[in-house]
């Protein structure tokens, strides 16, 4: 990765080529907040700095919000990348800039305490790549909700002072990111977010990105299910290349039809990659992830059921001791299975076999209502209140409905298996913008020789401009883009 020092160098120049386009438009309208933070990925704050410049050159008013408090949360050489990131900001001085330590304090509340220590936990969770709760997670979680406890009454006094209808937030849970969504909410400023991966965008509307929130929206507003007919078709080919292992990532190892063993289990619980944003859900009835699959595989196998545990095929931001210790604590049980990602078992055989699914956030949810199957969930993911699925309104109502669906689980009718392609045709087709303009360093190597014009002229970029904007969500742009369905 280039170094920082050099990041800044190329930023600059960005800057001067962009400059005259910039400087052209006259703000106005919303007011709308751009947070600029060190991050882990170090090429973030010229990311969000030129996303800011790009909506100032689209007649935006633009805040800059500089996260100057990052010493105790974010890695790296805090004074000498602050330095850099200063001298950049004097140089765009014709767009407002706050610092977030020059801001008057307002006193946190018990429910912003409260939410303090969730995120530290999840935090903590992300940090050290596992939700099960080691020494050093219980650590790392104390030494961040302190930094928290000292820079939430900063970023409160932000949205205190300074007029804004809206903010662009980098992430939505790592770092300071959950806070500053906290405190806009509350204010009742849009808290729009994103994420990505290489050549690839999410955004959230007014939510963490991750979480895959502005689906739900989608999906409830389509009541013209002939003109989304091409949706279902798209839905139905991508799950079919699934179970055939021609799709684009093949995470099965093998396929539907060559995984033939015979088996039956009454719950099958499909792991997420343990610690993506997905899967770092803020608190319902359990603690977390771990305590969710603790109690759930103990309340079944107490009730003399059949589990069976899918880790997840592809393995990455993870520890795998989340896996070793369900190992260690159940494998004594012959009516505990787990299966590990290697194992040449395919997921959609084991949906079939098993008479519901427990999803904790795993897309897998969706795909068991396209089959026909039963979806029951516990935890607040972003599917949990569409038709397809039955959701848990307590611990309690949770345990009840596995019982419940032990003796007879209820099967998808045509038109929630409908409605879960539509959510599937949001998720995949739609929900993930295919663009080189990410923070991702090796993307950021190639726009940032580029300028404000030439980004601006790539239809992607004006989306994502429109979304923050008009506070539209990126999939239902992208789904009128591809294929002229909104």
């Amino acid at each position: 990765m280039i170094p920082f020092h050099r990041q800044a160098e190329l930023f600059a120049s960005f800057v001067n080529r962009s400059l005259p386009s910039i400087l052209a438009q006259h703000p106005q309208g919303e007011k709308i907040g751009v947070v600029i933070t060190r991050w882990s990925c170090n090429t973030v704050p010229w990311f969000n700095l030129a996303l800011a410049l790009m909506l100032r050159a689209a007649g935006t008013d633009v805040v800059l919000i500089y996260d100057d408090m990052t010493e105790n949360i974010i890695p790296g050489d805090h004074h000498h990348e602050s330095a850099l990131l200063n001298a950049i900001l004097t140089q765009l001085s014709f767009m407002p800039l706050v610092h977030l330590s020059e801001m008057s304090n307002v006193e946190a509340s018990q429910s912003d305490l409260d939410f303090l220590q969730d995120n530290a936990k999840l935090n903590a969770f992300y940090i050290n790549r596992t939700t099960v709760p080691t020494a050093k997670v219980l650590e790392t979680q104390a030494r961040i909700f302190q930094d928290f406890l000292e820079v939430m009454p900063k970023i409160k006094g932000v949205f205190n002072t300074v007029p804004m209808q809206a903010v662009v937030i980098p992430g939505g849970l790592a770092g300071h990111s959950g806070l500053f969504i906290r405190a806009g909410k509350s204010c009742g400023v849009r808290t729009s977010t994103y994420d990505s991966g290489p050549n690839e965008f999410l955004m959230g509307a007014n939510d963490v990105a991750g979480y895959l929130r502005d689906i739900p929206s989608l999906v409830k507003a389509v009541d013209d299910f002939p003109r989304f007919e091409k949706a279902l078709k798209l839905s139905e080919q991508e799950f079919s290349n699934r179970l055939a292992r021609k799709d684009d990532r093949q995470f099965q190892p093998v396929t539907f039809d060559e995984d033939s063993t015979d088996r039956q289990f009454d719950a099958l619980i499909p792991l997420n990659v343990e610690c993506d944003t997905a899967s770092l859900l803020p608190r319902s009835d359990f603690s977390g992830l771990w305590d969710w699959l603790n109690n759930t595989i103990e309340f079944i196998l107490k009730e003399g059921g059949k589990v069976a545990v899918r880790e997840h095929p592809s393995i990455y931001n993870h520890s795998g001791l989340l896996s070793e210790k369900l190992v260690e604590q159940f494998s004594g049980n012959p009516r505990f299975h787990f299966f590990r990602r290697t194992d040449p078992v395919n997921t959609y055989r084991l949906v079939a076999d098993s008479k519901f699914v427990l999803p904790y956030a795993s897309t897998v949810g969706v795909e068991t209502a396209m089959m026909g199957k039963t979806t029951l969930v516990e935890s607040p993911v972003y599917y949990s209140e569409l038709a397809f699925v039955t959701k848990a309104r307590s611990a309690d109502d949770y345990f009840r409905l596995i019982r419940e669906f032990r003796q007879s689980a209820p099967p998808t009718n045509a038109d929630q298996q409908r409605e879960a392609k539509i959510c599937f045709y949001y998720l995949y087709y739609c929900n993930y913008l295919r663009t080189k303009f990410t923070p991702i360093p090796e993307n950021f190597e190639e726009w940032i020789n580029s300028s404000i014009d030439a980004l601006a002229s790539q239809d992607e970029l004006q989306m994502i401009i429109k979304a923050y904007r008009e506070g539209i969500p990126l999939a239902k742009l992208n789904s009128k883009r591809q294929f002229n369905l909104d």
